[in-house]
């Protein structure tokens, strides 16, 4: 579910439901909304302080087993392309770009 806090750097616990094959819900002051969660797709990314938007996706979600299963294994899938290697490397990648800058 959303964490409402602003400015939360990367929520982890969307890294945790993803490795459990759960599909997340989010609002869009979560680090992870752009770079995990993808709306529709592995779950859902909801304005800040919209209780109506996320009734409707819990809804939806709660409703239809189908729709939380494709999102689930996409979710699956997209944790697996997202760990200590992949980190390493986007952060060796960004060291290089910021080295080559000029001042």
């Amino acid at each position: 579910l959303p964490c409402a806090a602003i400015g939360l750097l990367f929520g982890v616990v969307v890294n945790e439901a993803f490795s459990c094959g759960l599909p997340a819900i989010v609002s869009e002051a979560c680090g992870s909304a752009g770079d995990l969660v993808r709306d529709g797709e592995t779950g859902y990314v909801v304005p800040v302080g919209a209780v109506d938007v996320l009734a409707e996706r819990l809804r939806t979600l709660a409703a239809d087993a189908e729709l939380r299963g494709e999102m689930a294994q996409r979710a699956r899938a997209k944790i697996t392309q997202w760990g200590p290697p992949q980190n390493a490397e986007a952060f060796a990648q960004a060291c290089l770009t910021i080295s080559q800058m000029r001042t």
